[in-house]
């Protein structure tokens, strides 16, 4: 069973930005996956629409559909600060890919959530694209020994 306290919260170094323990992070999931679940139905919803208002010439039905697409919009605006209030970022709308902002050797990381998943299972560093991304027991590792693509000062022989 992979050790949730590896990864403990600490103070945040980004005064406001809140860093998460790979157990905070899970326990944040019920509350996330729904709101993830609505920014996903909202999504399809936004695009349903525009490709409506693609086929639709100008009248009534047209301006009703963009009133409906631009308070869709809006839905899904705040539904994105929602999901942002609790700290997770949202990384992909059709993935349903979240980010959790984490500290893993004194070095921010994100931890990384599916929809669909039970739990956080992988992480990568703040820069890294899509494809980079870890299994979050790596996160055990020997605290002198580099995450990938992280390198180490070498000590100087005294």
């Amino acid at each position: 069973m992979f050790d949730h306290s590896v990864v403990p919260a600490v103070a945040s170094p980004d005064p406001g930005r809140k860093f998460f323990s790979v157990e905070e992070a899970n326990r944040a999931l019920p509350y996330v996956s729904r709101v993830v679940a609505d920014i996903a139905e909202t999504y399809v919803q936004i695009i349903e629409l525009r490709r409506e208002l693609e086929n639709l010439d100008d009248g009534a039905l047209r301006n009703l559909t963009e009133r409906e697409y631009e308070t869709t919009m809006d839905r899904l605006g705040g539904l994105v600060d929602e999901l942002h209030m609790t700290g997770a970022e949202l990384r992909d709308f059709e993935l349903g890919r979240v980010d959790f902002p984490a500290l893993h050797d004194g070095r921010p990381i994100m931890l990384t959530w599916e929809s669909g998943k039970s739990e956080v299972s992988q992480w990568h560093h703040i820069d890294d694209d899509d494809e980079s991304l870890y299994p979050v027991e790596e996160l055990r590792i020997n605290i002198h020994t580099p995450l990938p693509g992280t390198q180490r000062p070498q000590q100087q022989a005294g």
